[in-house]
């Protein structure tokens, strides 16, 4: 006989604005992508693929904007650049309640430095309504 536990339909999800980032930080997208791999993992989910994509430049910054997308086997991560405003918005969902989404924003911010970040997970699911948390805001 087969038995499983309960599906839970809940989820998390971490909403980032991060601006005044550290000089330069969006340039390198390489490393930008392998810190997002980094905090995912952090966080307790497991990456199986990601995709980039590279914006044109916006004048007078020299370095291209950018999109990152981590597909992970819980969900999903996100980082949108804005490199002329030294800028970026950040999501992570992730489905079930194993994975610690303040993991992951820690990690990112701690690489990124950002002057001001506003944060909050809201915890979804049909249990009840949707729950919003301030993680940081500084």
């Amino acid at each position: 006989m087969i038995t499983s536990k309960p599906i839970k339909f809940t989820g998390q999800h971490l909403l980032a604005t991060y601006q005044g980032c550290r000089e330069n930080v969006f340039a390198n997208l390489p490393e930008l992508e392998s810190k997002l791999k980094m905090a995912a993992e952090a966080a307790g989910a497991t990456v199986l693929g990601t995709l980039a994509q590279k914006f044109p430049i916006q004048a007078p910054c020299t370095i291209p904007g950018a999109t990152i997308l981590l597909l992970l086997s819980e969900s999903h991560a996100s980082i949108h650049t804005y490199p002329e405003c030294n800028s970026c918005f950040v999501d992570l969902f992730t489905c079930g309640d194993t994975c610690h989404p303040q993991a992951f924003e820690e990690l990112l911010r701690d690489y990124l430095r950002p002057e001001i970040s506003d944060v909050e997970v809201h915890d979804r699911g049909t249990a009840e309504p949707v729950k919003k948390r301030r993680i940081g805001l500084v």
